[in-house]
Formats: C-alpha cells, sequence, structure tokens
C-alpha cells in the first residue's frame, strides 16, 4: 500500500504499527484502500464525510483481517488514539539500561535510535525530543539523561532507566 510514496504498509508489522501506518496514508488512498483491502461497505460520500473516522474503521478491519482477531484490532486503534490523538505515553516500549552521567546524545547515536550526532541536533532545534512525564522538550545537547519516557521525532518511544 502507497510504497512510492514512502507510506507503506507491510505485512510483516506489529498491529500497533500497521495502524499507525495505514492512518498516515494520503486521504485519497482511504476508498482506494475501502474496495481493495477490506470488506466494509462504504460508499465515497461516506468516506469523505468524514476521513479519519473511515480512516479508523479502515484501519481497524484491515488489522482484523490481517491478524485475524478483533481485540488485537481494538487494542491497535486503542494504543494510536492514547499516543497520537490525546498525546499519552504508549504501553509497549522499548525500555533501555543506562549508566548515571551518560549524555542522552551519546546514548541515542550508540543505540542507533538516531542516526548521528548531527541528527540528534536536528532533532533538538526542531523540539522533537521531549521527557513524556514533564512534556519537557529536551533543548540541550549535551542534556544527561534521566528516568523516563522519551518521545523521539513523531513516532519514536523509549524508556530509560538510569543505572
Amino acid at each position: 500500500m502507497s510504497k512510492s510514496k514512502g507510506t507503506g504498509v507491510f505485512l510483516n508489522t506489529k498491529p500497533h504499527e500497521m495502524f499507525g501506518a495505514i492512518m498516515a496514508q494520503p486521504d485519497e488512498m482511504v476508498e482506494v484502500l475501502v474496495r481493495n483491502c477490506t470488506r466494509l461497505d462504504m460508499s465515497i460520500d461516506e468516506i469523505q464525510k468524514d476521513i479519519l473516522i473511515s480512516k479508523k474503521k479502515v484501519a481497524l478491519e484491515i488489522i482484523k483481517i490481517i491478524f485475524g482477531s478483533y481485540k488485537i484490532a481494538t487494542e491497535a486503534q486503542e494504543n494510536w488514539e492514547k499516543t497520537f490523538s490525546k498525546k499519552e505515553i504508549p504501553e509497549n516500549l522499548e525500555e533501555f539500561v543506562v549508566n548515571k552521567e551518560e549524555k542522552l546524545m551519546d546514548f541515542l547515536v550508540s543505540q542507533k535510535i538516531v542516526s548521528s550526532k548531527s541528527d540528534f541536533r536536528r532533532l533538538i532545534d526542531s523540539g522533537s525530543i521531549t521527557k513524556m512525564e514533564t512534556k519537557e522538550k529536551i533543548e540541550d545537547p549535551f542534556w544527561i539523561v534521566a528516568d523516563g519516557v522519551y518521545r523521539i521525532g513523531k513516532k519514536r518511544f523509549i524508556k530509560i532507566v538510569v543505572k
């Protein structure tokens, strides 16, 4: 689905990631997804009436079909809504143990969470690294890690435990 536009949805992704990938599809793809990937009976007018609701229905249906479970599909939807609509902390996080006094930049680069120190600085400059518990934007490139959940960019969340 839409691989050429950089918004591909792949069958080997986890349900919550797949839900997000479907929601990231361009609005004009919703009708195509309804017709080609689901058994939903939705008219063009119904789809265009509320694109967000239509996308959620499509994503829920596709995940239900692929993973064979309505429960998995609804959990994926709840996770997406919690994370991106309500701006809350997602439940399934990668957890990393970090040494005390380690710089966030060095840690993120060493774990390949960001590609380079330049990439990290770009994220800092654009306000794209947030400590979620306090909603604090990390602005210092030499910031020392602290326990907590961090949002890196729009979609990546990690939990850091300092030892």
